[in-house]
């Protein structure tokens, strides 16, 4: 089987699982026209036929593309949201997947919210509404405008990122059809058990710190549960120590420190499971400080 995957600076390649000499080399390895970040991901039906980010119309700055390694011809297949395109806003990593388990031939692709297209391509629909609306609010349509700002931005807005909100990652269950879960650069966590019929905003985690910073979901072994991977920094201030040396001048401000779940050796991230019962709860975090620079 295949390998694939975005590398920094030099693009997209594919590499071959074993080779035919004994060993992986230079021969099992090709170059695959998509990005340097961002999502692939092979046509479960098809094997010669990938989809990932090209350049190109679509949102966060990323087209999206059908690529035939059996002939060598890659398509734009990024949704034409026509005049309305200003309205969709999606990360640019833009997350993509198909549906393994029960629908292989459905491809989602999220945004504010999700699309699907089960034509490979051709042709796009809304599967949810916006899945970044807050908590006690009722989400709106997929392709509704930002409301205007209240206050003027200080700053101009940094144009390789999106607008507003975007799902960051979602996760299609293995255990049940119609069972999705997503979540979005600001917080909230969603899923839905029939199909996209009925979304539920399940972002009540306990124990997980205002503004935490959600990154990635997957669905459970279990229809009501999902494991969602997040970074959670928290400012603790130190008095400052005293100069060393009179000609040293000011001392450093004291070191930030965040606090996470995890190795105690690896990044500021946490792991939490959710569930959809009653009474939300989160695995207790294993706690440790970490210099941030």
């Amino acid at each position: 089987y295949w390998i694939v995957g975005a590398q920094q600076d030099t693009g997209a390649v594919m590499i071959r699982s074993r080779g035919n000499w004994g060993q992986v080399d230079f021969t099992d390895w090709s170059p695959v026209p998509s990005s340097e970040f961002g999502y692939i991901a092979p046509d479960p039906l098809h094997p010669h036929i990938l989809y990932a980010i090209g350049y190109g119309p679509g949102g966060g700055g990323g087209g999206l593309v059908k690529i035939n390694m059996a002939t060598g011809q890659w398509e734009n297949i990024a949704p034409n949201f026509g005049a309305k395109t200003k309205n969709y806003r999606a990360s640019r990593s833009l997350p993509m997947k198909f549906d393994t388990a029960f629908d292989p031939g459905a491809l989602y692709v999220a945004y504010q919210c999700l699309l699907v297209s089960r034509n490979g391509g051709h042709s796009w629909q809304a599967f949810s509404p916006a899945l970044t609306t807050p908590k006690g609010k009722s989400p709106v349509p997929c392709g509704t405008p930002l409301p205007p700002p209240k206050k003027k931005a200080k700053r101009p807005r940094n144009p390789f990122k999106p607008a507003g909100p975007v799902i960051n990652d979602f996760s299609i269950s293995k255990v049940k059809p119609g069972v999705v879960w997503t979540v979005s650069s600001n917080g909230q966590i969603y899923n839905t058990m029939d199909g996209g019929m009925h979304w539920s905003n399940v972002s009540n985690i306990t124990g997980a710190p205002p503004h935490t910073r959600f990154h990635t979901i997957e669905a459970g072994d279990k229809v009501d549960t999902a494991y969602v991977t997040a970074r959670i920094v928290v400012k603790h201030h130190h008095k400052a120590a005293p100069p060393a040396h009179p000609k040293a001048g000011v001392p450093s401000p004291a070191p930030r420190h965040a606090l996470a779940a995890g190795d105690k050796m690896n990044p500021a991230h946490a792991t939490a499971r959710i569930s959809v019962k009653p009474g939300h709860k989160a695995i207790p975090p294993l706690i440790r400080t970490s210099t941030c620079r």
